[in-house]
């Protein structure tokens, strides 16, 4: 049995938040990362001061407790720096977000999203801070004192290492976001199987005691309706159907072929909508076989029109046209046309089998209005104008543009590539960091070692190379296993993609250059650094 979490949020949904909580958590820990490194890096700074009170009779939890505290109160004044920028950013938030993410005017900083990101500071900052405490308490005193101001090379291999993990997790997040970016650039550029330009759809309904036999709905009002709409200055078109695409809801009903069919008893679950005779040209949707429904639409009560795909489920490639199919206990009908596939429901699905039956003979309490016109025409307007001349006891309501449907459509994805996309940018830059600020330290540890080889010949150019390829090699461990990750966790982006493998090479490869790219450029100003050592101060210093 499903859990009340499972039945309010779709598992589609469900996946996307674990995607984002993932990223989320990876450009937290690249953060975190950067910060146990600056503190390693002044632990070893500090490691003959802390030698020297030790040698004083400083106990090691004293020291570590010191360590830890400086640690809380650097996580602090960054989570409260955090929670200022965040107040900046909402306003932005809604502005780039306000068409893809749902009640994006709520957004807001709310007391326990401050009171989680708070806590979520003061635990990393601890959490990264025991690493540098504990490497700055303990040590060979004598030694510490002895090495003076040569420096030390204290939680080097730990800096390292957070480098690398901040490659890594930088690594994954730009596959993600790749696969991502063009799975949404690729659903977007998908067949729909009509033409959305121009297409302003409203709903409307006739209260069912108005209109009674032998006044048919459909002869005393809808077509005279359509008649008015496609006559308007500026209109190409005007037609009904019981529900347009991406406008929310479906109606479905199994079917049988009367006769041989490739399905034998089998019944074929098809979607089935209403429409007007002018639909089908409204929408620019192509007749592939047959015939349209008629203007008159008198002699279509006992036809229907298929799409291209019942057609070949049910018949192969054998003409459809004349064939019959039994919809319900008392419903058979005649087939007359065969139009092409449209998506209705969501841009990632297939198209399913549909077939139309006539407004002459069906309607749907709640119809929607299809007008293709262009700027002359103010369909919404128009739409609103022409029933309330018709009736003014009735209304037009939820007008919508069909472009704007089908974004809608496409929101979901779109949140997903552009907040992955910003993490991934943020974790690049801070990875970058993290390799630079290795690097930096690293140049400043070995001042001397540089200065010496200098004085005994050595050309700028080679120390250089030297210390590009230090960081290059810091950056290729994190590479590898930011690629391994990325495999990794494809299992868990795959259901977001569309028409692409979560595992695409050509993605995985362009990322991994990226973030080579920026470890060469992090790499390149320290090294750059370290070539303009003056020899002569650097053993004077020695």
């Amino acid at each position: 049995m499903s859990s009340v979490y499972d039945w309010l949020v779709p598992e589609p949904t469900r996946r996307a938040l674990f995607v984002l909580l993932g990223a989320v958590c990876c450009v937290l820990l690249i953060a975190s990362a950067n910060v146990a490194n600056l503190m390693l890096a002044r632990a070893a700074a500090r490691r003959r001061e802390m030698a020297l009170r030790m040698a004083i009779g400083a106990a090691r939890r004293r020291l570590v407790r010191q360590v830890l505290t400086e640690g809380l109160v650097l996580a602090g004044a960054g989570g409260t720096a955090g929670i200022l920028l965040a107040y900046w950013a909402v306003p932005l938030i809604r502005q780039w977000l306000g068409s893809t993410l749902p009640r994006a005017d709520e957004t807001a900083v709310s007391a326990p999203v401050l009171l989680f990101s708070l806590g979520v500071c003061i635990v990393t900052g601890l959490g990264f801070a025991i690493l540098p405490a504990l490497a700055s308490s303990r040590g060979d005193v004598i030694g510490s004192l002895k090495d003076g101001a040569r420096g030390s090379s204290t939680g080097a291999r730990s800096r390292q290492l957070l480098a690398a993990a901040q490659v890594a997790l930088a690594t994954v997040l730009l596959v993600g976001a790749g696969l991502l970016v063009q799975s949404l650039l690729r659903l977007q550029r998908v067949e729909l199987g009509f033409d959305p330009a121009d297409i302003t759809t409203g709903m409307m309904g006739l209260p069912p005691d108005r209109f009674k036999a032998p006044n048919s709905p459909w002869d005393s009002f809808y077509k005279p309706l359509l008649d008015r709409l496609a006559s308007a200055p500026g209109v190409q078109a005007a037609a009904m159907s019981s529900g347009a695409p991406f406008g929310g809801g479906n109606t479905g009903m199994p079917i049988n072929g009367v006769g041989e069919t490739r399905m034998g008893s089998a019944s074929l679950q098809t979607d089935w909508r209403m429409v007007s005779p002018g639909y089908f040209k409204a929408m620019r949707i192509p007749l592939l076989r047959g015939r349209y429904f008629e203007p008159s639409g008198s002699t279509d009560k006992t036809t229907l029109i298929v799409s291209a795909t019942t057609a070949r489920r049910m018949w192969g490639e054998a003409d459809p046209i004349g064939r019959q199919i039994q919809a319900g206990p008392n419903g058979r009908f005649t087939i007359v046309g065969v139009v092409g596939d449209v998506r209705n429901l969501d841009l990632s699905l297939t198209p399913a089998p549909t077939m139309y039956l006539s407004t002459a003979g069906f309607l749907w309490p709640t119809m929607t209005i299809i007008v293709r016109g262009d700027e002359r025409a103010q369909a919404p307007a128009l739409l609103r104008n022409v029933v309330r001349d018709m009736d003014p006891q009735l209304a037009v309501f939820n007008i919508r543009q069909m472009n704007d449907l089908i974004d809608e459509s496409a929101a979901q994805p779109r949140l997903n590539a552009s907040l992955i996309g910003l993490f991934a940018l943020v974790a690049a830059l801070l990875a970058a960091i993290g390799i630079y600020g290795v690097l930096a330290y690293l140049v400043s540890q070995r001042t001397q070692e540089i200065g010496i080889r200098l004085a005994l010949g050595a050309g700028r150019p080679a120390v250089l190379r030297l210390f590009l390829a230090r960081g290059l090699w810091l950056a290729a461990g994190g590479l590898a296993a930011g690629v391994l990750g990325a495999v990794g966790v494809s299992r868990w982006i795959g259901s977001l993609l569309f028409d692409m493998r979560a595992r695409d090479p050509w993605t995985i490869a362009a990322a991994a250059g990226t973030v080579a790219l920026i470890a060469v450029l992090a790499s390149y100003i320290p090294a750059r650094r370290a070539t303009r050592v003056d020899p002569l101060l650097a053993l004077r210093s020695e």
